[in-house]
């Protein structure tokens, strides 16, 4: 998937879902490196999140969830979260 998309990302975010069969995230930034993509890894849903809200609000880029089913359940709920009213 990442060779697909290598020419339209300006940067892979790679993290885990809390599923027992994720994939560690620093296995992701290697294959995308490997690929010449620049990424980072982020242990967690809500600070890859937060990192790349970072990200978009200082470059006006647009931020996809992409990977399994699991990690988009758990940027959804902490996109939801985030926009709680308090």
């Amino acid at each position: 998937m990442l060779a697909e998309l290598k020419g339209r990302l300006k940067l892979v975010l790679a993290t885990k879902a809390n599923h027992p069969r994720a994939v560690e995230p620093e296995k992701i930034v290697e294959t995308a490196n490997r690929l010449g993509l620049r990424a980072e890894a982020a242990i967690h849903v809500e600070a890859a999140l937060a990192r790349a809200r970072e990200l978009a609000a200082s470059g006006g880029e647009i931020i996809v969830s992409a990977g399994s089913m699991f990690v988009t359940a758990e940027v959804k709920t902490a996109w939801e979260k985030s926009h709680k009213p308090e």
